[in-house]
């Protein structure tokens, strides 16, 4: 995430410490998240368009809701549901 701050920091209206504190605050989270993380590295991928105007909460939003859709359409909760009913050795 760091480095997505750096890049979203270099933005006409953004700042790169702002986006930073931001996204380590755990106010924004994907339900994928361990509970009580607030780290959200890897959690955003690819390439974004800003719009003028979008602020760092509308941007990291739409990042993490990219990344829920992702998992969601590679059926991440079916695989993640057969594996906690393995039984563990």
């Amino acid at each position: 995430m760091a480095e997505v701050a750096e890049r979203v920091g270099q933005l006409p209206g953004h700042d790169r410490a702002s986006f930073a504190a931001l996204a380590d605050s755990g106010t924004l989270h994907s339900p994928w998240q361990p509970v009580g993380s607030t780290n959200l590295d890897g959690y955003s991928h690819g390439q974004y368009v800003v719009v003028p105007g979008e602020t760092d909460r509308q941007l990291l939003i739409s990042m993490i809701d990219r990344f829920d859709t992702q998992a969601d359409a590679v059926g991440l909760a079916a695989g993640s549901a057969a594996l906690a009913s393995r039984p563990t050795r």
